[in-house]
């Protein structure tokens, strides 16, 4: 058995579709190795039990647009950072966190720009990314959000599915029959 590591030598980068865990293994990852959060600004509400500055830095519309006609996102265009009815932006300066061997743990919203920031970080950053079954995330999201307006509960389910080649040592991992303690002890032994 691989000994778990109790330091990383890169950033954790994590995706995946709603409702697969990707928050709570974010959490676990950050105290367990003692990292920051990378929060992507963000402009869709704040959902209960998320906490400002650690799962997302929310902003309005407005200065997100303000913030990406100053060029300060990593996407290139403004119709890319947007998905499932807000706008996501990953900001250049966190770059630099990793770059300068500062490593940070953090949930990408999109694998498109999970692509982009692993193409920019190498091997300097690990790519997690956490599926399920359909079944599995309805389940998930009716427990967790019983009172969602049914278009939201929609819309929640039908993006972020896909599967993902991670390519290399990064990690894959189907939750779908797993608890929490189980994704992250997945996680750690790869890492």
């Amino acid at each position: 058995m691989k000994a778990i590591k109790k330091h990383t030598d890169k950033s954790i980068m994590i995706t995946g579709a709603s409702v697969t865990g990707k928050t709570t293994l974010c959490r676990r990852l950050m105290v367990h190795f003692e990292l920051q959060p990378v929060p992507v600004h963000m402009t869709r509400k704040i959902r209960p039990g998320e906490i400002k500055n650690v799962d997302g830095i929310f902003v309005t519309e407005k200065k997100f647009k303000e913030n990406f006609e100053k060029k300060k996102y990593l996407q290139a265009s403004l119709k890319s950072t947007f998905f499932s009815g807000a706008y996501y932006g990953f900001p250049k300066e966190w770059l630099e966190y990793t770059l300068k061997n500062d490593y940070r743990c953090f949930v990408c919203p999109t694998v498109k720009m999970a692509k982009e920031i692993k193409k920019t970080l190498g091997k300097k950053i690990f790519w997690i990314h956490l599926s399920s079954t359909e079944e599995i995330r309805i389940e998930r999201l009716l427990k967790r959000s019983p009172n969602m307006k049914k278009e939201h509960f929609e819309t929640r389910i039908k993006v972020g599915s896909a599967n993902v080649d991670t390519k290399g040592k990064d990690l894959n991992i189907d939750t779908s029959y797993l608890n929490a303690w189980e994704i992250f002890f997945n996680a750690l032994t790869r890492i």
